[in-house]
């Protein structure tokens, strides 16, 4: 293409796994294959990944979201390999009004890009990073592999292991569970009483005496 020799068009591959097939993804699979030119070498991968989150439970929330990779090497390489657990993650509790809906417009988004900063990757990841709710990695393993090829690959494999989200819970849901807690308290401290009161009784831990009254019958004549 004349005018776009620095110009490369990716093949993009992706795939979500369910090997439980219990209808929830648990792997994520997204392989970008980048052709290269005879004399260039990569040193380097930086890379945003962008999902989209629903929750459909118990929260209701939409939003976008981003993962962040980057690896550096003193030797060039063929393929860049990372593996991770992907989990949701949140600052303050959710609630349970409605559908939570405030992060749901797309972080890289045309309508509001206006300058070259703003597509900047430090914009990007500090616009999210203030964010309540996010998607973070954990438990990540990169593999750099050294070599020399007409591609660059970035292999991503992502499990996504159960999240907690925490929420506010409805006045109806606190009422039922401290009515469980108080009964289950209540009836433990009942039978601890009993059983004192009888061993006091049963073995005269304390002193104690009997009152007999006598009171003469009385007869009508």
């Amino acid at each position: 293409m004349a005018g776009y020799s620095n110009v490369r068009i990716p093949q993009v591959q992706s795939l979500e796994d369910d090997p439980d097939l219990n209808g929830r993804m648990d792997f994520f699979n997204l392989t970008i294959t980048m052709p290269l030119q005879s004399p260039e070498e990569v040193y380097g991968v930086s890379a945003l990944v962008f999902f989209d989150v629903k929750l459909i439970d118990r929260v209701k929330l939409d939003m976008s979201a981003l993962t962040y990779i980057s690896r550096t090497s003193n030797l060039a390489g063929s393929k860049l390999t990372v593996y991770g657990d992907l989990k949701f993650q949140q600052l303050y509790p959710l609630s349970l009004r409605g559908s939570r809906t405030v992060y749901d417009t797309a972080l890289l988004d045309k309508a509001n890009i206006l300058s070259v900063e703003d597509t900047q990757f430090t914009t990007i990841l500090g616009d999210y990073f203030a964010r309540n709710e996010s998607l973070m990695t954990e438990r990540d393993i990169l593999y750099w592999m050294p070599g020399k090829s007409d591609t660059f690959t970035l292999d991503i494999r992502y499990r996504i292991p159960k999240s907690a989200v925490r929420y506010v819970p409805a006045t109806s849901e606190v009422l039922k569970f401290s009515w469980i807690q108080y009964l289950a308290v209540g009836v433990v401290v009942y039978f601890v009483v009993d059983w004192a009161l009888y061993l006091t009784h049963r073995f005269e831990l304390v002193d104690s005496w009997k009152v007999v009254e006598n009171r003469p019958k009385e007869h009508d004549f």
